[in-house]
Protein backbone atom coordinates (compact mmCIF):
# COMPACT_ATOMS: atom_id res chain seq x y z
CA UNK A 1 0.00 0.00 0.00
CA UNK A 2 1.26 3.46 -0.82
CA UNK A 3 -0.95 5.26 1.73
CA UNK A 4 -2.66 3.84 4.82
CA UNK A 5 -5.31 5.89 6.62
CA UNK A 6 -6.00 4.45 10.05
CA UNK A 7 -8.72 5.68 12.42
CA UNK A 8 -8.63 9.37 11.48
CA UNK A 9 -10.87 11.66 13.51
CA UNK A 10 -11.49 15.39 13.24
CA UNK A 11 -13.76 17.67 15.28
CA UNK A 12 -14.69 21.28 14.59
CA UNK A 13 -16.23 22.38 17.85
CA UNK A 14 -19.22 20.11 18.38
CA UNK A 15 -19.13 18.77 14.82
CA UNK A 16 -17.49 15.39 14.38
CA UNK A 17 -16.45 15.93 10.75
CA UNK A 18 -14.50 12.68 10.27
CA UNK A 19 -15.15 9.57 12.32
CA UNK A 20 -12.59 6.78 12.56
CA UNK A 21 -11.84 6.90 8.81
CA UNK A 22 -9.79 3.90 7.70
CA UNK A 23 -8.81 2.95 4.15
CA UNK A 24 -5.80 2.25 1.92
CA UNK A 25 -4.67 3.86 -1.32
CA UNK A 26 -3.22 1.39 -3.82
CA UNK A 27 0.04 2.33 -5.54
CA UNK A 28 -0.14 3.33 -9.23
CA UNK A 29 -3.95 3.23 -9.13
CA UNK A 30 -6.75 5.79 -9.03
CA UNK A 31 -8.81 5.85 -5.84
CA UNK A 32 -11.99 7.90 -5.73
CA UNK A 33 -13.26 9.53 -2.56
CA UNK A 34 -17.02 9.76 -2.99
CA UNK A 35 -20.14 10.60 -1.01
CA UNK A 36 -22.77 13.29 -0.52
CA UNK A 37 -21.97 16.92 0.28
CA UNK A 38 -20.73 17.29 3.84
CA UNK A 39 -19.45 13.71 3.97
CA UNK A 40 -15.95 14.81 5.09
CA UNK A 41 -14.08 14.19 1.85
CA UNK A 42 -12.18 17.49 1.77
CA UNK A 43 -11.46 17.23 5.51
CA UNK A 44 -9.84 13.84 4.87
CA UNK A 45 -7.77 15.48 2.09
CA UNK A 46 -6.70 18.21 4.50
CA UNK A 47 -5.57 15.68 7.11
CA UNK A 48 -3.68 13.57 4.56
CA UNK A 49 -1.80 16.65 3.29
CA UNK A 50 -1.25 18.15 6.76
CA UNK A 51 -3.41 21.25 6.24
CA UNK A 52 -5.45 20.17 9.27
CA UNK A 53 -3.94 18.16 12.13
CA UNK A 54 -5.82 14.96 12.91
CA UNK A 55 -7.37 14.77 16.38
CA UNK A 56 -6.48 11.07 16.42
CA UNK A 57 -5.49 8.32 14.03
CA UNK A 58 -2.50 7.93 11.74
CA UNK A 59 -1.42 8.65 8.17
CA UNK A 60 1.22 6.21 6.92
CA UNK A 61 2.99 6.87 3.61
CA UNK A 62 5.35 4.27 2.14
CA UNK A 63 5.43 2.59 5.55
CA UNK A 64 6.36 5.80 7.40
CA UNK A 65 4.08 7.46 9.95
CA UNK A 66 3.78 11.06 8.73
CA UNK A 67 0.87 12.09 10.99
CA UNK A 68 2.88 14.65 12.93
CA UNK A 69 4.84 16.33 10.15
CA UNK A 70 3.99 19.63 8.45
CA UNK A 71 2.27 20.10 5.10
CA UNK A 72 5.54 21.27 3.49
CA UNK A 73 7.38 18.22 4.81
CA UNK A 74 4.68 15.99 3.32
CA UNK A 75 5.28 17.55 -0.07
CA UNK A 76 8.96 16.64 0.29
CA UNK A 77 7.91 13.11 1.23
CA UNK A 78 5.95 12.91 -2.02
CA UNK A 79 2.35 14.03 -1.40
CA UNK A 80 0.82 17.03 -3.18
CA UNK A 81 -2.71 18.26 -3.89
CA UNK A 82 -4.91 20.51 -5.98
CA UNK A 83 -7.90 22.47 -4.68
CA UNK A 84 -11.50 22.86 -5.83
CA UNK A 85 -10.58 26.39 -6.89
CA UNK A 86 -7.43 26.22 -8.99
CA UNK A 87 -5.51 28.81 -6.90
CA UNK A 88 -3.26 30.03 -9.68
CA UNK A 89 -1.59 33.42 -9.45
CA UNK A 90 -3.37 35.20 -12.33
CA UNK A 91 -0.73 37.87 -13.04
CA UNK A 92 2.18 35.44 -13.12
CA UNK A 93 2.98 33.60 -16.32
CA UNK A 94 1.79 30.05 -16.77
CA UNK A 95 5.32 28.68 -16.44
CA UNK A 96 6.01 30.71 -13.31
CA UNK A 97 2.83 29.35 -11.70
CA UNK A 98 4.18 25.85 -12.24
CA UNK A 99 7.73 26.75 -11.18
CA UNK A 100 6.35 27.67 -7.75
CA UNK A 101 5.87 23.94 -7.14
CA UNK A 102 9.54 23.03 -7.60
CA UNK A 103 11.10 22.15 -4.26
CA UNK A 104 14.38 23.30 -2.65
CA UNK A 105 14.95 26.36 -4.79
CA UNK A 106 18.23 28.12 -4.02
CA UNK A 107 16.61 31.52 -4.50
CA UNK A 108 14.69 30.94 -1.27
CA UNK A 109 17.93 31.62 0.63
CA UNK A 110 19.03 35.27 0.89
CA UNK A 111 22.60 34.16 1.61
CA UNK A 112 22.80 32.15 -1.62
CA UNK A 113 21.29 35.02 -3.62
CA UNK A 114 24.08 37.35 -2.46
CA UNK A 115 27.03 34.97 -2.17
CA UNK A 116 26.33 32.37 -4.84
CA UNK A 117 24.48 34.23 -7.62
CA UNK A 118 25.75 31.98 -10.42
CA UNK A 119 24.49 28.91 -8.61
CA UNK A 120 21.12 30.60 -8.06
CA UNK A 121 20.78 31.52 -11.75
CA UNK A 122 21.70 27.99 -12.75
CA UNK A 123 19.06 26.59 -10.43
CA UNK A 124 16.52 29.07 -11.82
CA UNK A 125 17.13 27.68 -15.31
CA UNK A 126 16.70 24.13 -14.00
CA UNK A 127 13.48 25.15 -12.23
CA UNK A 128 12.07 26.71 -15.38
CA UNK A 129 13.00 23.64 -17.42
CA UNK A 130 11.23 21.44 -14.88
CA UNK A 131 8.13 23.64 -15.04
CA UNK A 132 8.08 23.51 -18.83
CA UNK A 133 8.46 19.74 -18.81
CA UNK A 134 5.41 19.48 -16.53
CA UNK A 135 3.39 21.80 -18.79
CA UNK A 136 4.27 19.72 -21.84
CA UNK A 137 3.25 16.59 -19.92
CA UNK A 138 -0.29 17.90 -19.33
CA UNK A 139 -0.60 19.20 -22.89
CA UNK A 140 -0.46 22.99 -22.44
CA UNK A 141 0.64 24.55 -25.72
CA UNK A 142 4.14 26.06 -25.59
CA UNK A 143 2.71 29.32 -26.97
CA UNK A 144 0.86 29.80 -23.67
CA UNK A 145 3.76 29.24 -21.29
CA UNK A 146 4.77 32.91 -21.08
CA UNK A 147 1.23 34.26 -21.05
CA UNK A 148 -0.45 35.30 -17.78
CA UNK A 149 -2.37 32.45 -16.16
CA UNK A 150 -5.55 34.56 -16.35
CA UNK A 151 -5.51 34.21 -20.15
CA UNK A 152 -6.16 30.47 -20.01
CA UNK A 153 -9.54 28.80 -20.14
CA UNK A 154 -10.86 27.21 -16.95
CA UNK A 155 -10.07 23.73 -18.24
CA UNK A 156 -6.50 24.77 -19.09
CA UNK A 157 -6.09 26.30 -15.64
CA UNK A 158 -7.06 22.97 -14.09
CA UNK A 159 -4.37 21.27 -16.16
CA UNK A 160 -1.82 23.87 -15.02
CA UNK A 161 -2.70 23.09 -11.39
CA UNK A 162 -1.88 19.43 -12.11
CA UNK A 163 1.37 20.49 -13.79
CA UNK A 164 2.28 22.35 -10.60
CA UNK A 165 1.85 19.08 -8.68
CA UNK A 166 4.12 17.31 -11.14
CA UNK A 167 6.76 19.99 -10.55
CA UNK A 168 6.90 18.93 -6.89
CA UNK A 169 7.91 15.43 -8.09
CA UNK A 170 5.28 13.95 -5.76
CA UNK A 171 4.30 10.30 -6.16
CA UNK A 172 0.81 10.68 -4.64
CA UNK A 173 -1.40 13.32 -6.25
CA UNK A 174 -4.59 14.36 -4.48
CA UNK A 175 -7.03 15.95 -6.92
CA UNK A 176 -9.98 17.79 -5.36
CA UNK A 177 -12.90 17.75 -7.84
CA UNK A 178 -10.61 17.88 -10.91
CA UNK A 179 -13.47 17.58 -13.43
CA UNK A 180 -15.91 20.07 -11.94
CA UNK A 181 -16.91 22.77 -14.44
CA UNK A 182 -15.21 21.06 -17.39
CA UNK A 183 -16.80 20.76 -20.82
CA UNK A 184 -16.54 17.50 -22.79
CA UNK A 185 -13.38 18.58 -24.63
CA UNK A 186 -11.64 19.44 -21.35
CA UNK A 187 -12.83 16.14 -19.86
CA UNK A 188 -11.13 14.30 -22.71
CA UNK A 189 -7.92 16.20 -21.96
CA UNK A 190 -8.18 15.24 -18.31
CA UNK A 191 -8.71 11.58 -19.20
CA UNK A 192 -5.57 11.65 -21.33
CA UNK A 193 -3.51 13.32 -18.59
CA UNK A 194 -4.74 10.82 -15.99
CA UNK A 195 -3.67 7.93 -18.23
CA UNK A 196 -0.22 9.51 -18.66
CA UNK A 197 0.10 9.96 -14.88
CA UNK A 198 -0.50 6.26 -14.34
CA UNK A 199 1.93 5.35 -17.13
CA UNK A 200 4.46 7.58 -15.35
CA UNK A 201 4.03 5.57 -12.13
CA UNK A 202 1.99 8.13 -10.18
CA UNK A 203 -0.83 7.35 -7.78
CA UNK A 204 -4.02 9.42 -7.65
CA UNK A 205 -6.56 9.98 -4.88
CA UNK A 206 -9.39 12.18 -6.08
CA UNK A 207 -12.67 13.63 -4.86
CA UNK A 208 -15.29 13.31 -7.57
CA UNK A 209 -19.09 13.75 -7.53
CA UNK A 210 -19.85 12.35 -10.96
CA UNK A 211 -20.31 8.64 -10.25
CA UNK A 212 -20.22 7.74 -13.93
CA UNK A 213 -16.74 9.29 -14.16
CA UNK A 214 -15.72 7.53 -10.94
CA UNK A 215 -16.82 4.24 -12.48
CA UNK A 216 -14.86 5.01 -15.65
CA UNK A 217 -11.66 6.39 -14.13
CA UNK A 218 -11.18 4.86 -10.67
CA UNK A 219 -9.83 1.43 -9.75
CA UNK A 220 -11.43 1.61 -6.31
CA UNK A 221 -13.71 4.01 -4.46
CA UNK A 222 -14.07 4.96 -0.81
CA UNK A 223 -17.63 5.91 0.12
CA UNK A 224 -17.99 8.43 2.97
CA UNK A 225 -21.10 9.77 4.68
CA UNK A 226 -21.30 11.91 7.84
CA UNK A 227 -17.54 11.52 8.18
CA UNK A 228 -17.59 7.71 8.20
CA UNK A 229 -16.22 5.26 5.65
CA UNK A 230 -19.24 3.12 4.78
CA UNK A 231 -17.61 1.00 2.07
CA UNK A 232 -14.44 0.47 0.03
CA UNK A 233 -14.91 -1.41 -3.23
CA UNK A 234 -14.81 -1.09 -6.99
CA UNK A 235 -17.01 1.78 -8.23
CA UNK A 236 -19.23 -0.69 -10.09
CA UNK A 237 -19.91 -2.69 -6.94
CA UNK A 238 -20.60 0.44 -4.88
CA UNK A 239 -23.11 1.70 -7.43
CA UNK A 240 -25.02 -1.57 -7.19
CA UNK A 241 -25.59 -1.23 -3.42
CA UNK A 242 -29.05 0.19 -2.84
CA UNK A 243 -28.27 1.41 0.69
CA UNK A 244 -25.39 3.55 -0.63
CA UNK A 245 -27.51 4.97 -3.44
CA UNK A 246 -30.07 5.98 -0.82
CA UNK A 247 -27.39 7.73 1.24
CA UNK A 248 -25.92 9.48 -1.82
CA UNK A 249 -29.14 10.61 -3.46
CA UNK A 250 -31.28 10.90 -0.32
CA UNK A 251 -34.00 8.66 -1.73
Amino acid sequence: MLLEIQGLNKHFGGLHAVRDATFDVLENKVTGLVGPNGAGKTTVFNMVTGTFPADSGTVVFRGKDITGISAQERVREGIARTFQDVRLLPRLTVEDNVAVGVQKQTGESFAKVFFAPLRVRGKERETLAQAREALAFVGIDEKMWREPASSLSYGEQKLVSIARLLATEADLLLLDEPTSGLDESSLDQFRAVLARLLDDGRTVLMVEHNMLLVRELCDQAVFLATGQVLAVDTPANLMEKEELREVYFGA
